[in-house]
């Protein structure tokens, strides 16, 4: 509840239950992914009550997730390597097929003839990382200077994680 804020009616036995009856009744490949919070769901014994939960789905691949990108929530941090670790050696023990998906997407990110415009659009559902911003504009023969007007005009915010620079649009001006 404190990280997705889900409408109030939603109960979470009943979308756990949901998420069983879907999973008896489909014959596709199954697979879920869990995203590994520091300090919300990583301790030992949950990570062992997800796996078992997950292994009553029968599913294909459980992707074990951390967040590579900044969180729309402050104060979410992703797990640290002991705990991932942890997960998928827990997981491995119940399920068929685990794998990692915690190092950062490099983007192909589709541009059009408006790229100020396609860059707006983009940040909007997807923060991008500033060598991926880089070669848009670098592919458009374009300087810094469209996307440092956007920044002036508080439409696109520049945010650090992790080290790393991404660029998102910015919806509340108040940075």
């Amino acid at each position: 509840k404190a990280i997705n804020r889900p409408h109030g009616g939603l109960k979470l036995n009943e979308i756990l239950n949901g998420i069983q009856s879907f999973s008896r009744q489909y014959y596709g490949k199954l697979i879920t992914e869990t995203m590994l919070l520091e300090g919300w769901n990583t301790d030992l014994n949950n990570l062992r009550a997800i796996a078992r939960f997950i292994k009553n789905l029968n599913v294909y691949r459980a992707y074990i997730a951390s967040p590579v990108r900044p969180a729309a929530e402050t104060g979410v941090r992703p797990a640290n390597t002991q705990v991932i670790n942890d997960a998928y050696q827990t997981f491995g023990k119940h399920l068929p097929a685990v794998e990692l998906m915690i190092k950062a997407e490099k983007g192909h990110f589709f541009t059009g003839q408006d790229v100020i415009a396609d860059i707006l659009d983009t940040t909007a559902v997807h923060q991008l990382r500033e060598e991926d911003l880089l070669k848009i504009l670098q592919k458009h023969r374009l300087n810094w200077e469209p996307v440092q007007r956007l920044i002036d005009e508080k439409q696109l915010k520049q945010v650090i994680y992790n080290g790393e620079t991404f660029y998102l649009r910015n919806f509340s001006n108040d940075f």
